[in-house]
């Protein structure tokens, strides 16, 4: 019992902060988890969502920017 107690707290982390990001429809979803500018600061969180980890919040943006997109109401970095 101790060791399956033991197993199940290393089982789960806290991974950090994040942004979750709607995206219009799951092919623009897609385009930004697979552009090689976005592609790793950023994975997919279902069909119309990605995430970006807070850490690369800022790069992500400007790669964002890059691919042709913005995020709405937000000022640029």
């Amino acid at each position: 019992m101790l060791d399956d107690i033991a197993a199940r707290a290393q089982a789960v982390r806290d991974a950090g902060a994040a942004r979750l990001i709607e995206c219009g429809d799951a092919h623009i979803a897609e385009l930004i988890t697979a552009d090689s500018r976005t592609a790793g600061l950023c994975f997919r969180a279902g069909d119309t969502r990605v995430v970006v980890p807070a850490a690369a919040e800022r790069a992500f943006r400007r790669a964002l920017r890059d691919v042709g997109y913005v995020i709405p109401g937000q000022a640029p970095p």
